[in-house]
């Protein structure tokens, strides 16, 4: 399992980029994202955090302008596609199963999460600030050991929990949640 995280690293380091959107599980909820997305431009964060299962690869093209991290979801089956649709956003956009990089000095890595062994290897390597997941479509923060870990929650789906996003301030660690108002 480690070895993998090896093979398939991709390493970014960002400089003066120190506040990240992060959202998951859109599931086609195109008015949820558009809210999001707005509400990320309106705080000028520039790079957002997809942890997975977008839906239809036709709604990444309202990232444009942002730096996209995207790693798959269990309900992400075009793959290849959505790599060459993020590739097209430029910024240097990734996609892929999952992110092992540094924003702004801080280790992170990035995954769906539906393998919870995959989770709990990453925390145990404790070489990580930040390990950002979602799939339980419920917005959490743990810390464990000197690593936080994030969940947004989600911002489609078909159970009832509140929509939700976060943004996250990489210099004063600060986190914070919103709830997608429902219309």
């Amino acid at each position: 399992m480690i070895a993998l995280y090896r093979v398939v690293s991709h390493i970014i380091i960002l400089r003066n980029k120190m506040k990240i959107g992060i959202l998951s599980d859109t599931h086609n909820n195109l008015s949820n994202l558009l809210f999001v997305l707005s509400k990320f431009r309106s705080r000028d964060i520039t790079t957002v955090i997809h942890c997975g299962d977008l839906g239809d690869m036709g709604l990444i093209q309202y990232f444009d302008g942002f730096r996209l991290i995207y790693t798959y979801g269990n309900w992400d089956r075009s793959r290849g596609l959505i790599n060459f649709e993020v590739q097209k956003l430029g910024n240097d956009s990734f996609a892929g199963p999952f992110f092992d990089g540094k924003i702004a000095g801080k280790k992170i890595m990035v995954l769906h999460g539906e393998v919870e062994e995959q989770v709990l290897v990453a925390v145990h390597l404790r070489q990580y600030d930040y390990i950002i997941r979602g799939h339980t479509h419920e917005h959490s923060d743990k810390q464990y050991f000197q690593t936080r870990i994030i969940n947004p929650g989600a911002l489609g789906g078909v159970y009832p929990e509140p929509r939700s996003f976060c943004t996250l301030d990489l210099v004063s660690n600060d986190l914070q949640f919103f709830v997608v108002p429902e219309r």
